[in-house]
């Protein structure tokens, strides 16, 4: 498995989207349990388990970072707050009246900001541009950034 990620950019790019989006599920969980004093431990493991997957996908869309049709770069910094917010908006349309609880017990910006819509735009922004930057600069970083693969 690890032989895999030394020699595929892709793979490295996967694993790392896929760590940062542990790390900042970690932290959203964290932040959960500082408003919400008792918490339900499925929403803490689904907050989690949901970072991990945006970070996934995030991760494999790096790998196709451009538009062969056209000739086009896909820039990362649009790309992965895209993906995001769309992993969010689904997310909020599935299970809106849980994020709806989870929104009210934030006081941000004088409960200005507690529609669960809000959650897709600014969460999602925030770990799709996370999750894309420290991927796309470990895919650059790699040995093989730019060639075939040399998986046989």
């Amino acid at each position: 498995m690890f032989e895999l990620i030394r020699q595929s950019p892709l793979a490295t790019g996967v694993a790392a989207a896929k760590f940062s989006g542990l790390v900042f599920g970690i932290i959203v969980a964290v932040v959960a349990i500082i408003y919400d004093p008792v918490p339900r431990w499925e929403l803490l493991l689904g907050i989690v388990l949901w970072y991990i997957t945006i970070g996934g996908i995030v991760g494999v869309s790096a790998g196709f970072d451009h538009l062969a049709l056209y000739r086009v770069q896909k820039l990362w910094w649009l790309r992965g707050p895209m993906i995001s917010c769309c992993m969010n908006l689904v997310l909020v349309l599935i299970a809106g009246v849980t994020v709806n609880e989870v929104s009210l017990l934030v006081e941000f910006a004088n409960g200005r900001l507690s529609c669960p819509l809000w959650f897709v735009v600014i969460d999602g922004a925030l770990a799709g541009i996370i999750t894309a930057g420290i991927t796309d600069r470990v895919r650059k970083r790699h040995p093989n950034f730019g060639q075939e693969s040399t998986l046989k």
